[in-house]
């Protein structure tokens, strides 16, 4: 099979002029987005040497625009749709994993105090860390499966390549379509984009304190229920919100919302704290929805960007929640997680209601005997919306 997939391609003129790259798995803004990986590590060991608050608004500005949702757009050309949900909870519970660990490590670097401040030493030592971590995933992290020559054979490769062609979400264009950045950004077109920036804003205006186990685990499931059940990666991330909006209702700093006696919330400990981590998933499958439901090039860097800025300006948010006035209780911030969970469980409905009208619309067209995609669309760098044959992945 694989010969004959090569065959194909010398076979095919478009193909034989560039047969990888047409295939849209191979670029230099892959290049480059490794390159700015390499750049944000070193922005980040800059912070030693900040004296004021100014620099740290400055960096903290820098590392916005230098960070992207790369590891979405390298899972994306390595497997099909179904298989990316799995492979995003895998690296997303790194977070969990990193704050298992890493809090316990970075102890221990906050108590050198040898040349500079403990806490310049946490970012020096991790900067410098993921700089060199960085320097061996630019020289041996293959670009795309074409280009991974070196644990797998030419064969391997066609293979691999005409595995994720079924994907469907069209191939790499360098060429800005400003038609396609519209669809992306218009609500009136396409509802996508609002509702996954409105999703990860209010899941990233969420005050909580992280338990890296948990946060570990629920990313890990939620990843693999999300792979294992047809069509309910919407119903998973609705769920995981679940047990972090029971966690705040039985906190005794709610009983002021639930109307129970205080008393009686102080007898679950700390039991409700440990119910918080599991929205985390929620935002992770939102992240890589684009990569599976967005086709065309621009459209699909464009709104993949506009989900990651709600994901930095939830950030910048949910700390404004936080008033000194009402230590220690902090009742602002219980209120606004509460409103932001349930925030994003309409949101969450109101896309897959989105998306299953509009699968049912286009099944009905095909019915009545619409042609689907043609052959020589799978190289057009044509939209979802202009793929009769494009099916939304619920």
């Amino acid at each position: 099979m694989a010969s004959r997939y090569i065959s194909d391609w010398t076979a095919t003129k478009r193909l034989r002029a560039a047969p990888f790259d047409e295939l849209g798995v191979s670029s230099d803004e892959d290049v480059a987005a490794k390159f700015l990986r390499e750049v944000d590590a070193s922005v980040a060991s800059c912070r030693c040497g900040l004296y004021k608050f100014s620099g740290m608004v400055v960096l903290r500005f820098l590392l916005w625009r230098f960070r992207a949702p790369t590891f979405v757009l390298i899972i994306g050309m390595y497997y099909t749709k179904r298989a990316q949900v799995l492979r995003t909870g895998v690296w997303a519970s790194a977070n969990g994993f990193g704050s298992m660990v890493g809090g316990i490590i970075t102890f221990g670097m906050g108590h050198l105090n040898t040349g500079i401040s403990g806490w310049k030493w946490i970012y020096v030592i991790n900067g410098l860390i993921t700089v060199l971590w960085g320097v061996v995933v630019f020289f041996y992290l293959p670009t795309s499966a074409m280009d991974a020559g070196s644990f797998l054979t030419l064969e391997e490769r066609a293979l691999a390549i005409h595995r994720i062609r079924k994907n469907n979400t069209g191939i790499l264009n360098r060429q800005i379509k400003w038609n396609q950045v519209k669809e992306a950004l218009n609500p009136l077109q396409d509802p996508q984009g609002i509702l996954l920036f409105l999703t990860i804003f209010c899941n990233e205006t969420l005050i909580y304190i992280s338990q890296g186990f948990i946060n570990m685990v629920s990313i890990l499931f939620g990843g693999w229920l999300a792979h294992r059940l047809p069509n309910a990666r919407i119903y998973v991330s609705i769920a995981m919100l679940v047990p972090t909006f029971i966690g705040l209702l039985l906190h005794r700093r709610s009983a002021h919302l639930v109307l129970i006696p205080c008393s009686t919330l102080a007898k679950f400990s700390v039991f409700p704290v440990y119910l918080f981590p599991p929205f985390a998933t929620s935002l992770f499958i939102c992240l890589s929805l684009p990569g599976v439901n967005v086709s065309g090039y621009t459209k699909r860097a464009t709104l993949s960007s506009f989900a990651f800025l709600g994901y930095a300006l939830g950030n910048i948010s949910g700390p404004f929640m936080v008033k000194v006035g009402e230590v220690p209780a902090y009742r602002s911030v219980f209120i606004v997680d509460i409103i932001c969970i349930i925030l994003q469980g309409i949101f969450l409905a109101l896309l897959r209601i989105y998306y299953v009208r509009d699968n049912a619309r286009r099944d009905k067209l095909a019915a009545a005997g619409e042609v689907q995609n043609r052959p020589e669309d799978e190289f057009a760098d044509l939209t979802d919306k202009q793929l009769p044959g494009f099916r939304y992945v619920l």
